[in-house]
């Protein structure tokens, strides 16, 4: 904003941050305010709240859940504890795991219609300029379509496949113009290389995140994982949502910010967990009192841990304020 160049340094060009998309909108921001913290937490915050729509949309209109389970899931988006976290913080977590969303919606559609459209390879674009995991799902969503092309029209593969690549292009070319290399310099710095034996800490790290975030949902995604693993649809975002920690623990796994690497993938156990109660009523015709507890539950779970994770996020704003602001 200041006339200078992708860089930290004034002069010296480096990319040194894995997010090129959420320099730009900042960027974009400051030309109408010096308070680029407030812009950050806007998006950021914006990005949070359209989660839910998202999620009741995806579940009442693809998964076909009735209605109710879909409002139920819209609530427990809200009430992900390190998704609010994330629409409050400033980073651009909430903006990937919105896109993500995105990314999903608009590939199962394609899938459902048996035509790939360009507008997916789009959303994976900007997927990958806001978090280099989003490799991963491009290359699941790839295979996938791979696997139902003969079945579909595939015109459009060619013109998505380019519009991907140009898309993506700043998140590689940018870190090889400037180091030589395809990875951007901050993932360097922080370790990320590939090991043939996966990081043990990371996954029962991430594995403990994901489950304390609302352990009633992680619950019922366990007692149906196989029924929902007979269903195309809900296989794949298994894939994505299991995948993706599982992925990282063999690249790049990060214990920094409580995890965020892989908080794009909770509104997808969202998805899962509500899907499996739904199977789980109609398998056993559950009826009376289990029909409302097990909703009930799920939703003081998230609501305990949402608000311990706000307190989380007001000593950190604290500290920040109290400590290094002050310095």
């Amino acid at each position: 904003i200041h006339g200078g160049s992708y860089s930290f340094n004034p002069g010296e060009t480096l990319a040194a941050d894995t997010s090129p998309l959420w320099v730009l909108l900042l960027a974009i921001g400051a030309i109408f305010t010096n308070r680029i913290e407030l812009v950050a937490i806007a998006i950021s915050s914006i990005c949070y709240l359209t989660l839910a729509p998202g999620v009741y949309r995806i579940a009442r209109d693809l998964l076909r859940l009735p209605s109710r389970s879909a409002i139920l899931a819209g609530i427990l988006t809200v009430l992900s504890a390190r998704i609010a976290w994330s629409g409050m913080s400033g980073m651009e977590t909430a903006l990937a795991t919105l896109i993500m969303l995105l990314i999903v919606e608009e590939h199962i559609r394609s899938r459902e219609r048996l035509c790939l459209r360009v507008r997916e390879a789009i959303l994976l674009g900007l997927g990958l300029l806001v978090r280099p995991e989003f490799a991963f799902v491009a290359i699941v969503l790839i295979i996938d379509w791979a696997l139902i092309a003969r079945r579909g029209d595939s015109s459009a593969t060619p013109l998505a496949v380019l519009v991907l690549a140009l898309i993506a292009s700043p998140s590689y070319l940018l870190p090889l113009a400037t180091t030589n290399s395809l990875v951007a310099h901050s993932s360097i710095v922080q370790g990320a290389k590939l090991s043939f034996v996966p990081n043990m800490s990371y996954l029962w790290f991430s594995a403990k995140i994901l489950a304390s975030n609302n352990f009633v949902l992680i619950i019922l995604i366990i007692a149906a994982c196989w029924q929902l693993w007979k269903l195309p649809l809900h296989r794949l975002i298994m894939i994505v949502a299991f995948g993706l920690p599982l992925v990282q623990a063999f690249v790049a796994p990060q214990f920094r910010h409580h995890g965020r690497y892989f908080f794009p993938v909770i509104p997808l156990l969202v998805l899962l967990g509500v899907s499996a109660w739904e199977e789980m009523k109609t398998r056993h015709s559950l009826t009376g009192l289990w029909l409302k507890l097990i909703p009930i539950l799920a939703v003081v779970a998230g609501l305990v841990e949402t608000g311990r994770w706000s307190m989380i996020e007001a000593e950190s704003v604290r500290n920040i304020n109290d400590q290094h602001l002050a310095l």
